[in-house]
């Protein structure tokens, strides 16, 4: 027998005009059930804060299932493979794997072959303004203001007007005269702890270069500006003081799922010699490379980030019909869309942290 929650959720979910995906109910927007201050209180506040951040919750899984695709299709055009259901993110992407598997393995069983792709992994941050405006609108308690607002894990940056003190970052897929944040396709002076350029390239450098800034930037400013950063982003995790945890909780979901990240920086090198019979597979897993596997990468970054933040939302989610108590039977809907809604979007996350796993894991196969 269905619980009396389990009932409100199914019935919310009929309402709100659900679509299917793989047999797991799920709305993109739930506007329609959450409309109003409901009194302005405490709860109320907290609320309408959370059905928004489900709204974007909603959005980004939707978003990032396409995104996710969209990089397995472009690998396998790029493979030549002739993709079965390109409408299936997870047909497409196991096809996919599948493919570059049994490619990565037969070649790391050659020997005196090495085969090695070197990574930058993207860079990802949130807004911090966007942050603080998410906190005041859903805590009274919160006054924005970016000099309450810290970043922990990470630093703040972003477009300065005046004089930047520090450096200056930009993109690059050619020469870099300052330190190449990425893969360099040459001899590289120093490597982070994950093995991706932090230093001079004396080849091709593909990231970002970071040049001492002298003066303005025309970039993105690392390190200070003398002036407020214009749209300033956080690389780590944006920690503003004392605001409800439930609060905290709903604003972490949503600016995670605004987050931006730059595509990952990936090169496929082979040392030794393939032989004729194994240039076929070469040839395919360089253009799987160098086709998709960059996009796909940030796309796992950001799944990785919503599902995190995403698990306390829909905890969130799920506590609030038993707290908004006198605020009328609008809002006990809206409390059971947003449940529902969070709930929904959190097995269509689950489902691309799923795959986004199996195809990252296939370009690491070892031969037998």
């Amino acid at each position: 027998m269905l619980s009396a929650r389990s009932c409100l959720v199914q019935f919310v979910l009929l309402s709100m005009g659900c679509q299917s995906f793989g047999g797991v109910m799920a709305s993109l927007h739930i506007s329609g059930s959450c409309s109003g201050s409901f009194g302005g209180t405490e709860n109320g506040r907290a609320l309408v804060s959370l059905a928004a951040s489900v709204n974007q919750f909603g959005d980004a899984a939707t978003q990032l299932d396409v995104a996710l695709r969209t990089a397995c299709v472009h690998m396998g055009d790029a493979m030549h493979l002739a993709l079965r259901d390109r409408d299936d993110t997870r047909a497409t992407c196991e096809q996919v794997a599948l493919q570059v598997r049994e490619d990565m393995t037969q070649l790391r069983a050659q020997h005196g072959l090495q085969v090695e792709i070197a990574v930058s992994p993207p860079r990802c941050s949130v807004n911090v303004d966007a942050y603080a405006q998410c906190a005041g609108g859903c805590d009274a308690s919160f006054q924005p203001g970016r000099a309450e607002v810290r970043c922990e894990g990470g630093e703040i940056s972003g477009t300065c007007s005046g004089e930047c003190r520090g450096a200056c970052w930009a993109s690059v897929a050619g020469s870099c005269s300052g330190t190449c944040q990425g893969v360099c396709d040459g001899t590289c002076s120093a490597r982070s702890s994950d093995g991706s350029c932090a230093g001079s390239c004396s080849g091709t450098c593909r990231g970002q270069c970071a040049v001492r800034a002298q003066g303005q930037c025309g970039g993105e400013c690392h390190g200070g500006c003398s002036v407020a950063y214009a749209a300033p982003h956080c690389s780590g995790h944006v920690v503003p003081p004392q605001i409800s945890a439930r609060c905290s909780a709903s604003c972490d979901a949503r600016l995670n799922a605004q987050a931006s990240c730059t595509p990952a920086g990936a090169m496929l090198r082979v040392t030794g010699d393939a032989g004729a019979d194994m240039l076929p597979r070469v040839e395919r897993l360089r253009a799987a490379v160098e086709g998709g596997y960059g996009d796909l990468l940030a796309v796992a970054v950001r799944v990785r980030r919503v599902a995190e933040t995403g698990a306390d939302l829909v905890s969130n989610a799920q506590s609030l019909p038993g707290i908004i108590g006198g605020l009328g039977a609008s809002a006990a809907i809206c409390a059971g869309a947003a449940s529902a809604g969070a709930v929904a979007a959190m097995a269509k996350v689950s489902t691309s942290v799923s795959v986004s796993v199996n195809v990252s894991a296939s370009f690491s196969a070892t031969g037998g």
